[in-house]
Order: structure tokens, then sequence, then C-alpha cells
């Protein structure tokens, strides 16, 4: 009869350490299964997961799914989630020791057939919480002594570490996504309102002119609201596609949004784009921050494309451990920014934007100086969302 290899504090380090190893946590998980199937000669390790409901167990998509007989995708959770399998110590179980018991004869014969009177059930938890649990299963029959269960439930309180704080940034994401929806349909609105009630004004004037027979006036009214509509077109074309990308920035990384918008400007327009990067945190950049960021990069080009006749766009981020700043630098025409405050509802949209995050927004521009358009915001704010 074979026994299960000790596990030591390095082999528990190896493990915690492969669990960050990608940026990728489907990856990560892999990489930690696999070790720990390695260390304790199991033949297969499926991992299955609560659902939000709490009422089945899904299998987790890993490279050794394809592995287990059909229709086992997913399992109910009152039948494994109950004791002695789940129990108060948060210890791992051993089939064989509960053979002949109702927790054991009320799986399904296709389900004891493949995990095996050798199967050990290790709990997945975190800080009380059940999430799910590893099932270790074996060619041979395994004796479980208190040492080597005592690494097991190690174990899966770090995986289950790991699953949780997974769990958490995707709930996070997608919170932050209906969020940035919402906040999206809001100034979609309001742009469109502003367009419209500008498009009125130009037609009282077109029907004023009309009918005083002001013939001169009219070719200029009609030249007007032509130029007004072309823009209202635009900047509402703009909107959707920022709305689309934005939306969808749940599945992306900011710094590749910036950059595809950068691109996209500049196949569009004449207008020379550049994006310089500095920082240590380029790739984590939380989504309750990217969104906002984005929505202020896409209204910043907006207007540049539609008001700065520029002909070039820098746009700098400094990604820092405690800070996000973003610069949008153009060469174009400039204003008084003074002059125009309270006037654009862009720039109103922007500030709010910034506000929300707590940040920090300023506009920077002189007639014939382009403008600059700086956001700085403090990434505290990422955990006062998740406390």
């Amino acid at each position: 009869m074979n026994t299960i290899r000790h596990g030591t504090i390095t082999d528990l380090i190896e493990i915690s350490d492969m669990l960050h190893w990608s940026e990728n946590p489907v990856t990560s998980w892999d990489n930690a299964i696999s070790i720990l199937k390695s260390l304790t000669g199991a033949k297969l390790a499926p991992t299955y997961l609560l659902d939000l409901s709490k009422t089945r167990l899904v299998l987790l998509r890993d490279k050794q799914a394809h592995l287990l007989p059909a229709g086992f995708e997913t399992m109910p959770a009152w039948m494994h989630v109950r004791p002695p399998w789940i129990n108060e110590r948060e210890w791992p179980v051993s089939a064989r020791s509960l053979i002949g018991s109702q927790a054991w004869e009320i799986f399904p014969q296709r389900f004891r057939d493949w995990f095996s009177e050798s199967g050990i059930v290790l709990p997945l938890c975190a800080d009380g919480r059940h999430l799910g649990a590893v099932l270790l299963t074996f060619d041979d029959q395994y004796d479980m002594d208190e040492e080597q269960a005592r690494f097991f439930a190690t174990t899966g309180r770090i995986l289950g570490q790991f699953v949780y704080a997974w769990q958490t940034r995707e709930r996070n994401r997608e919170i932050g996504a209906l969020v940035e929806r919402r906040r999206m349909g809001d100034e979609l609105h309001a742009d469109i309102s502003q367009d419209l009630a500008a498009l009125g004004l130009a037609l009282e004037t077109l029907d004023i002119d009309a009918q005083e027979c002001d013939c001169s006036g009219l070719d200029e009214d009609i030249i007007r609201l032509k130029t007004m509509l072309q823009e209202a077109q635009q900047g509402l074309r703009s909107l959707m596609l920022g709305l689309r990308r934005d939306a969808n920035m749940i599945d992306g990384n900011f710094i590749d949004v910036v950059r595809e918008r950068l691109n996209a400007l500049a196949q569009r327009t004449d207008v020379q784009t550049a994006l310089n990067v500095t920082g240590n945190r380029q790739n984590s950049i939380p989504l309750a921050i990217a969104s906002p960021l984005a929505r202020v990069l896409r209204e910043s080009l907006n207007n540049i494309l539609l008001h700065a006749n520029a002909h070039r766009v820098d746009v700098t981020l400094d990604c820092s451990a405690t800070r996000i700043v973003m610069q949008v630098i153009d060469d174009g025409v400039g204003f008084d920014v003074q002059a125009i405050e309270g006037a654009r509802l862009g720039l109103q949209i922007m500030k709010e934007r910034v506000d929300q995050i707590h940040g920090q927004f300023r506009v920077s521009s002189a007639a014939g100086q382009g403008t600059t358009v700086f956001v700085s915001v403090p990434l505290l704010y990422e955990e006062g969302l998740t406390r």
C-alpha cells in the first residue's frame, strides 16, 4: 500500500508562489494544481467551485477538465457540501474513511466509480467561507495520516484565499462595468440633448430669416446647420464607439485601450499621435479607475478632433504604485479656459468623472498654444471599493 509523500513548508511556498506567477488566474491555478498533483501522486485533481446561488458546484475549466467523464461539468451542492465532507476544521476527508456511510452511498454510482474509494476531498476555504473543493483521485489506495491531512488543509486555505481574491476582483470588475454603462448612458443622453437644443436654436434663426426673405442670411443659416449636424453626427458616432469600447473594457487592458484609440485617431485623420507609459503598475489598473480615465481620454480626443485643428497629440501615463497620472497634450489652436468654463458640457463631464474617483482634473490652454488635459487619481480609491 502506498503512502502520500508528506508535504513541507517549502512545498507550500512553491504552491503559493505559483499562484502569482502569471497574470492569468486560470494559468496560475493550473500550475499550482500541477505542483499539488506532482507532490501527492494524484491522478486527477479537478476543481469545483460553488456558484453564486450556492446550489451547484461548477467544474473549473482548467487543462484537466476534459479528462473527467461526461456529465460532471456541474454537481448539486446539497450532495457534496455537507458534513463530513465539509467540516468546521476545514479538514480534508478521505472517501475510504466513509465507505458504507450515507455520505458516501448518496453519491451516484458513476461519481463513485471515477472518484473511487481512494479519493480525497480538499476543501477550499477563505475566512470561514467554503468556496468549493479540489477532488484528488489516485490509481492506488492511499491512507492519509494526520500530518498529511494538515498539509492538505493548509494547501486548501492557500488555494481558497486565491480563489476568494480572484472572485472578488471579477465581481468588482462586473459591478464597475455596470456602473460605467449607467454613467455613459446618462452622458450620452446629455450630449444628445445639448446637440438637439443647439440645432433647435439654429432652426429658429433659419425660420426668422425665411420669413424676412433674407437670402444671404438663409445661406449662412444652412451652412451653419450643416456644420452643426456633421459635428453632432461625428460626436454621436464617437460616443457610441466609446460606449461599446468602455463596456468591453472588462476584458481588456487600459494601456491597450489608450493605444487603440490613438491609433484610430491617427488612421482617421492626419494627426500624429504618441503614447509614453512609465511606472510599475501598467497591467493592473482597476476597472473602477480605468473606465473613467478612458472616458476622459475619449472626450479629450473628441474635442481635439472637433475643435483643436491639431497636428499632434501626445498621451503620457505614469502608473505608479499609489497614483495614476494621465496627460493628453495637443498642439492645436487652444482656447481661453476661463471664457468657456462651464459652457462646454464635455469639460463638465470629464471633471465630474474624475471627482467621482477622488482625483484631480485640470485643463491648461491658451489661444494658439494648444491644450493639456491633466488627470491624477489615487489608487487608494480601489481599496475603498473592496472593503
